[in-house]
């Protein structure tokens, strides 16, 4: 199956896309789809019946993955040059030079808004006693900057100065409610600049709830990147370069793992972020042939047809057209499945991307 870009373009209506969350969290709908590679059911439900749609011994696996407020304005002083005049620069952190001492390093790979106004040299100015250096660009429109600090005091700045990177297609900017609306109750490791947003529906309530009928969650780490967003831009989804990012996975989610397969339970990625994490984690076992606790960069690009070895279920949110991530769900249920389910949703009023409602994914063979 070779599926063009096109292939995976659907009208999405500015109505349809949420710009804030519904409040509860839980009270999103939730679409249920149970496909095979012929057809599909679907009942609509909501995001706190999930205990009922479960089963006991069933493994949820979240991102544990937590957001940074990534997003910094500054000023350009260029100290080459003294008839240069001040420039507004926009600046959205991408990933650290070393993820596993997130913040030692004062270097980050960024973009930043209006590049063409940046030289190498140049100093952005956050605050008085807090400012990048750009260092290099690159043909891709990326920039590697420096700090004037790290560790703590890095830390402390991100925290004080830092804006939440929502999503572009929200077209506003980010506001103080975002701090708490754009980060999941699972939030526990820095270093994603993109929120695993299916891990927003969840509330204490439905934690309870679904402990309480001995569903079990356990978690995995992905960093989510800003090229979550990149639109593919080539004609056949295949040749777009995916963007890579840090993640990891724990010991004690394997044992969760057999646990779950010991009792008969189901395995539920909660996100496409959690699912490729254990997809790609599949792909690199052991010699023995075992899953193993790893980490390392993920690369994996699950496009129509791909052979799932792990997960029964996906929890996700609806995605935006032409996007490596609708690619993903339709290698997940199929590809005419997956577009039905969208007509449907949109015809039901459903909410779509980052704020919006979700669906359950459940993939049947015959």
């Amino acid at each position: 199956m070779c599926l063009k870009t096109a292939d995976f373009d659907y009208d999405l209506p500015d109505e349809a896309i949420a710009k804030t969350p519904i409040i509860p969290r839980d009270d999103a709908k939730l679409l249920c789809v149970t496909a095979n590679p012929q057809s599909c059911q679907m009942i609509d439900k909501y995001i706190y019946d999930l205990p009922n749609l479960l089963n006991p011994h069933d493994l949820l696996i979240v991102n544990n993955s937590k957001t940074l407020p990534a997003l910094l304005h500054g000023v350009r002083i260029r100290s080459t040059d003294d008839n240069a005049q001040p420039a507004n620069i926009k600046c959205n952190l991408l990933t650290p030079q070393n993820y596993q001492n997130l913040w030692a390093s004062p270097l980050w790979i960024a973009l930043a808004y209006p590049s063409k106004k940046l030289k190498i040299g140049d100093r952005v100015m956050i605050s008085d006693d807090f400012h990048w250096e750009l260092q290099q660009k690159f043909a891709d429109g990326r920039i590697l900057l420096r700090f004037n600090c790290a560790n703590d005091q890095l830390q402390q700045n991100l925290q004080k100065y830092g804006k939440m990177p929502i999503p572009p297609y929200l077209k506003r900017d980010s506001n103080q409610q975002d701090i708490t609306d754009y980060q999941t109750l699972f939030a526990e490791h820095h270093g994603a600049v993109a929120t695993p947003t299916a891990g927003l529906h969840f509330t204490d309530k439905l934690l309870t709830n679904l402990r309480a009928k001995h569903i079990n969650i356990a978690t995995v780490t992905l960093h989510v990147g800003a090229g979550t967003f990149l639109p593919v831009k080539t004609d056949n989804i295949s040749d777009h370069v995916i963007h890579q990012e840090w993640g990891e996975l724990p010991q004690a989610t394997i044992d969760s793992i057999k646990q779950c397969r010991a009792k008969g339970g189901k395995i539920i990625a909660v996100g496409t972020t959690s699912l490729r994490l254990l997809e790609w984690a599949m792909q690199n076992k052991g010699r023995n042939k075992d899953l193993e606790a790893q980490s390392g960069m993920v690369d994996i690009f699950i496009t129509p047809p791909f052979d799932f070895k792990l997960c029964d279920k996906l929890l996700t949110n609806f995605h935006q057209p032409r996007s490596t991530l609708l690619a993903l769900v339709s290698a997940f249920i199929g590809h005419e499945n997956i577009l039905t389910a969208y007509q449907h949703a949109l015809a039901s009023d459903y909410r779509f991307l980052s704020y919006g409602d979700a669906c359950l994914l459940e993939r049947k063979h015959d």
